[in-house]
């Protein structure tokens, strides 16, 4: 689990300058992966993440080094999973009793699920 500073007001941040302001944000390393059952677990993408939030907004960037891609998936809510892909968990308050699960292949195509558990999600 990550927890993310809260940073300067970024409603203000233009949709075509969010990269270049996530890059001056210092880089986390992600070193938790769940491999599907069916991979080598012998390989490890090389990842690492930036996040910002101002209490309305998230912002997030991953940068992904790794051998092969792959990315079949192109429409959203197709199984990204089966891609090189990304995840992202998020629970928007302690009111809250349901997760957002973010997926996201390498091309941006993106699967969100809802639930309160792993077996008790929905696809929105």
């Amino acid at each position: 689990m990550f927890i993310v500073k809260k940073t300067e007001d970024i409603t203000d941040v233009k949709i075509e300058e969010t990269s270049s302001f996530l890059d001056n944000l210092p880089k986390e390393k992600l070193e938790h992966f769940y491999f599907r059952p069916d991979t080598d677990k012998n390989y490890c993408p090389k990842v690492s993440f930036v996040m910002a939030h101002d209490n309305k907004n998230i912002i997030l960037k991953f940068f992904v080094k790794e051998e092969y891609v792959l990315a079949s998936a192109v429409n959203d809510n197709e199984m990204v999973c089966r891609d090189s892909c990304v995840e992202f968990f998020v629970i928007p308050g302690k009111e809250f009793k349901s997760y957002y699960n973010f997926e996201f292949n390498c091309i941006g195509t993106c699967l969100l699920y809802r639930g309160r558990d792993r077996k008790n999600r929905e696809i929105i």
